[in-house]
């Protein structure tokens, strides 16, 4: 009878054994599980927040760029103006001696005219 009863604690000790590993096994899983959730949490906050960084960087690039452009088109048009005002004073200067020269030229036509005219007379 004590085998039978030394028996009977071993199965139960056994029967034990299995439902408390059960119970710690499924308490492991369950821990597993949600520290997964909680790392694939943790991992979606940080993708989201990569984003954003990413998105107000290039934000900020394009920014950078379109000011630069900007300042570079404002140079060159102030060049391109300066070019304009030093050839319209050309423009004026050529100009001013083509009309010395015209009043120039007049000026000895009539001079020989009046020469032709005084060894006519």
């Amino acid at each position: 009878m004590e085998l039978f009863i030394g028996l009977l604690i071993g199965a139960g000790g056994v029967g034990a054994f299995a439902l408390v590993r059960g119970r710690w096994n499924r308490a492991t899983v369950r821990n597993a599980e949600e520290e997964a959730r909680h790392i694939l949490e943790e991992a979606e906050k940080e993708r989201s927040v990569v984003t954003r960084e990413a998105k107000v960087q290039a934000k900020d690039t394009l920014l950078q760029a379109k000011t630069r452009a900007e300042r570079e088109i404002a140079e060159r048009r102030k060049e391109i103006q300066g070019t304009e005002r030093r050839l319209q004073h050309r423009e004026e200067t050529i100009e001013k001696r083509q009309q010395a020269l015209g009043d120039r030229e007049d000026g000895l036509t009539r001079r020989e005219q009046r020469v032709k005219a005084k060894e006519d007379a």
